[in-house]
């Protein structure tokens, strides 16, 4: 398990927290780049909105993983703190347990639209690159957030079946 924690700690710091740093510098650049150029110098470089806008979609998928894992995820605080305090371990395993389904289904449909775009040679239209590829956000960012609240349900489970254990151990 720590070793599953390991490899998850590292996509956190390099994949879905490092990566998008890089694409934002980028897409900065590419933004400031169009508008000193349409302003300024009166033409406009054809590609830059394009590429700016695919640059947004795969940060907002990648940072989506980091956000949930750290749990900076929007949530329903005040629904949870009214269930009792024995219950709501429970509760964040059927929430995780749920989280899972969604995102395979996620995933899963994520997949399917990345295989139909690139097998109809769908390109964007600045460009000129396979829409499939920007479509691959989804599945892969679905996969990570997959694992890492797998890798949280696990933990989740175990942190119940100790207390519990615990609890018996105790009454004995």
């Amino acid at each position: 398990m720590q070793k599953l924690i390991g490899v998850l700690d590292w996509v956190e710091k390099n994949v879905t927290s490092r990566i998008p740093v890089y694409m934002l510098m980028v897409m900065v650049v590419i933004i400031f780049s169009q508008v000193f150029t349409r302003f300024v110098l009166n033409f406009s470089i054809r590609w830059a909105e394009e590429l700016g806008r695919f640059l947004m979609i795969w940060m907002v998928f990648l940072v989506g993983c980091t956000a949930l894992r750290k749990g900076y995820l929007v949530g329903i605080r005040f629904a949870f703190d009214r269930i009792p305090e024995k219950v709501q371990p429970y509760v964040e395993v059927l929430t995780a347990g749920l989280m899972i389904v969604f995102l395979l289904v996620m995933t899963l449909y994520g997949a399917k639209l990345v295989q139909f775009s690139l097998a109809r040679g769908q390109l964007s239209p600045a460009l000129r690159i396979p829409i499939g590829w920007i479509y691959l956000a989804i599945p892969l960012s679905g996969v990570i957030m997959v694992l890492f609240t797998a890798c949280d349900l696990l933990l989740r489970v175990a942190a119940i079946r100790c207390k519990d254990l615990r609890e018996d151990i105790e009454a004995s």
